[in-house]
């Protein structure tokens, strides 16, 4: 049976994407961020720069609902309260990295891909 791919493009994580990113060991960033925060300028420099990173990582973001994205911020120490922060997943040293300050505290211009990456 052939692996599910994952979308090529900035996607919202559900619960189905768990074994698509670590059972297929695939570096990964997740924009954690309210839902309020939908419209944000943020979400905006972060589609971009996802844009130009999907042929080697996969991007999505989450308001941090769901089973397994639950279980992800208990392993990897994040709390709700944080958001939005981005997350950077290495499967391959099973790293996990976070931004140390939160998003909204960066001026907009700030958000730069060179930033992000």
């Amino acid at each position: 049976m052939k692996p599910k791919l994952l979308p090529q493009k900035l996607f919202e994580f559900q619960d189905e994407h768990e074994k698509l990113i670590f059972d297929q060991h695939q570096a990964a960033l997740f924009l954690l961020r309210s839902s309020e925060d939908k419209d944000a300028g943020f979400m905006k420099v972060y589609e971009d720069t996802c844009d130009d990173l999907k042929s080697w990582i996969v991007c999505s973001y989450s308001d941090m609902t769901g089973t397994v994205i639950e279980k992800l911020s208990g392993i990897w120490n994040l709390k709700a309260e944080d958001m939005p922060m981005l997350v950077g997943y290495i499967p391959r040293q099973n790293k996990v990295m976070s931004a140390q300050e939160s998003i909204k505290d960066v001026p907009l211009a700030d958000l730069t891909q060179e930033n992000i990456t």
